[in-house]
């Protein structure tokens, strides 16, 4: 009775889509014709710490493993928020900012209106600050070299 698995052919084994992680999965050792064998879940746990820890080359982030380029990508990412901040030349650098206070009163805006400001910094000094103003009242850029801000210079699309 044992004997009746030995001889069977892949192609004579039912198929299955979907394993789950107590199925058996035979193996061999390399150098021998002993096989093994190996729970689904064994396999898919080797082959998530081989992700978690392979080291990547190519990879364009300063870490090289998965895990760590994708916490790299994370932590440079820029998301919107809005700031109880008053003065344009105070936003957080390489931030998003939704400024609408009730009265729209802020220092160093190109305009009286609610706006996203995106503030950029490259390298030590540079500066540059882009305002998209709510309701149609405009788009704006300056920029910053270390010392001051430029004037504001509104975009015009044709």
């Amino acid at each position: 009775m044992a004997d009746q698995f030995r001889y069977k052919l892949m192609t004579d084994l039912t198929a299955k889509d979907a394993p789950s992680d107590t199925d058996l999965v035979a193996v061999g050792n390399n150098g021998s014709s002993a096989l093994r064998k190996l729970t689904f879940a064994s396999i898919a746990n080797a082959i998530k710490t081989k992700l978690l820890t392979w080291t990547f080359t190519n990879l364009t982030t300063s870490s090289k493993t998965l895990p760590g380029a994708v916490n790299e990508l994370n932590s440079n990412s820029v998301s919107c928020r809005t700031t109880t901040e008053t003065d344009f030349n105070n936003f957080p650098n390489n931030s998003w900012v939704w400024a609408n206070n009730t009265s729209n009163t802020y220092t160093n805006a190109p305009s009286t209106s609610a706006f996203h400001v995106m503030t950029i910094q490259n390298g030590g000094y540079y500066k540059a600050q882009i305002a998209i103003g709510y309701a149609n009242s405009g788009v704006y850029i300056r920029t910053n070299t270390g010392s001051s801000w430029t004037v504001w210079k509104a975009f015009s699309f044709v």
